[in-house]
């Protein structure tokens, strides 16, 4: 079933410090019209600050489709469009992950009269069965399998979770959890992500539903960025991507072909296998001086050490090093904590003999 998404926040809201707000002189249409932009371009080169500063806040307002074909012959406005197309870029992942309501809040709150919960790009939904044990040695569980359904224009890494964060109230007594201390890392494949958590109970539980209230932390990236990497720059500033850090190490020329090979530390405590999507989120490619576009057949991750990984990417029969290794990586990689609650989730009997 499609559910609303109108509403998300994120934890990453630091760069929204880069977005400044503009209300540009619009044509009759309420749109900036093709001589107001082409001025705006041009005054990026201007001698006067404020007038390139005006420009640039102006030309941050535009869709980023509308701004791609904008080039400039001037290095200083050449640099500008770079800066701006990547807030820009920005922008528009955060307007796809609800960003700009997040500033107002630091915790998204999804709450749900029923066993579902919607908010903004994630819906919440719980099935609850009570697993009745014959033995009075054993305990009874209440088994709550969540899932989690996250919107299209949002691409989820994975879902960190502490049982302790949860409380299941039955028939109005709070259950503890059966794991206090389990502490989950749940990978994301594709749109939704399923989890179960138990809860001791009592032996005799009349209750027909249950009401399951708690925290937990989604990481997510949305909206796509260009990191580009010309090959005769090897050691340039590397670019930062959430908590990756990646630059261009080597180059190699031989007989065979031409081999490039990135540099690539993640912060401390960040699992490499779910971030690796920050560098080749959706695929590598050659961009020659000429503008092909050549794709990259054969990619090698190797661990170097701790947090540091190397991504070697070869291609055969390309011998010329004047051009560029193109990653495209999410514009924004985020942290968005939740708060959840569903309020009454329908409590199914299942005999022990029947797990």
């Amino acid at each position: 079933m499609t559910r609303p998404f109108r509403l998300c926040c994120c934890h990453a809201c630091i760069a929204f410090a880069l977005l400044i707000a503009a209300v540009p002189a619009h044509g009759a249409d309420g749109a900036a019209t093709q001589q107001q932009v082409s001025q705006w371009v041009q005054d990026l080169s201007a001698p006067s600050r404020k007038t390139r500063e005006l420009a640039e806040r102006e030309l941050c307002s535009l869709p980023l489709a509308d701004f791609e074909r904008l080039q400039s012959d001037d290095a200083l406005g050449a640099t500008a469009l770079t800066r701006i197309r990547r807030r820009i870029q920005i922008r528009e992942a955060y307007e796809a992950i609800g960003g700009a309501e997040f500033r107002a809040q630091k915790e998204i709150k999804i709450e749900g009269l029923g066993h579902v919960a919607t908010g903004g790009c994630l819906a919440i939904s719980g099935v609850a069965t009570n697993h009745q044990s014959d033995d009075e040695d054993s305990p009874n569980l209440i088994r709550v399998r969540l899932r989690l359904d996250v919107a299209p224009d949002v691409r989820p890494i994975d879902v960190l979770l502490a049982d302790a964060d949860l409380e299941l109230n039955c028939g109005g007594e709070r259950l503890q959890p059966f794991s206090p201390n389990a502490r989950r890392e749940i990978a994301c494949d594709g749109q939704q992500v399923e989890l179960t958590v138990n809860f001791l109970a009592p032996h005799e539980v009349k209750a027909t539903s249950c009401q399951l209230s708690g925290r937990l932390l989604l990481r997510c990236s949305a909206g796509d960025a260009l990191l580009t990497f010309p090959l005769n720059a090897v050691g340039a500033e590397p670019h930062r991507v959430g908590q990756t850090e990646v630059e261009l190490a080597q180059v190699q020329s031989d007989n065979d072909g031409l081999s490039a090979t990135l540099r690539v530390a993640t912060s401390p405590g960040i699992t490499w296998e779910s971030y690796r999507a920050e560098v080749l989120h959706r695929g590598v490619w050659l961009q020659t001086k000429n503008g092909e576009r050549i794709p990259c057949p054969d990619i090698e991750v190797s661990a170097v050490e701790g947090d540091l990984h190397t991504v070697r990417c070869r291609f055969s029969g390309i011998k010329s090093e004047d051009a560029a290794l193109i990653c495209q990586a999410p514009a924004v990689v985020a942290n968005v904590p939740v708060q959840f609650s569903l309020g009454e989730i329908p409590l199914e009997p299942l005999k022990a003999s029947n797990r």
